[in-house]
């Protein structure tokens, strides 16, 4: 769903992306003013599991690491803490596609897009994980499995 003022721009911007291989973290990129709150909120959930650096020229987004190594719970926990503390903010939040706002979502319809996006973007990450450990697996390991 795309914004109806295609020249506003949303208050809080929300992306989740891939972590890198083997950390069990999905990175979210959040607007810098909304920053502060978002790792409060990864905190209180134990989720958080640091700041990540990107060295691009002009970097927007500060970026988070979320622990997926518990489970997903927690992460979807802090985001709707979030969500629900900045529901009359218009947020653009997305993964792997075309950004939705949230707005005036109810904290239903919130969870199950939170829940979907977290879910989507955990499996992805475990067949990452899963095709580089298996480009990096030595020919010897399958020698030796016979």
């Amino acid at each position: 769903m795309a914004f109806d003022d295609q020249s506003a721009e949303p208050d809080i911007q929300l992306v989740v992306s891939l972590g890198h291989t083997g950390d069990q973290a999905l990175y979210l990129r959040v607007t810098p003013d909304a920053a502060p709150e978002l790792k409060q909120d990864l905190e209180d959930a134990h989720v958080y599991a640091g700041e990540i650096l990107e060295f691009t020229a002009g970097q927007e987004l500060v970026i988070y690491a979320g622990s997926i190594a518990a489970g997903l719970g927690s992460l979807a926990a802090a985001l709707s803490a979030f969500f629900h503390r900045n529901q009359h903010k218009s947020i653009s939040f997305s993964h792997d596609g075309e950004p939705v706002e949230i707005k005036g979502y109810s904290e239903q319809a919130s969870q199950r897009l939170i829940n979907r996006v977290l879910e989507e973007a955990a499996q992805k990450q475990f067949e990452q994980d899963t095709e580089c450990r298996r480009i990096l697996r030595s020919p010897e390991d399958d020698s030796t499995a016979s």
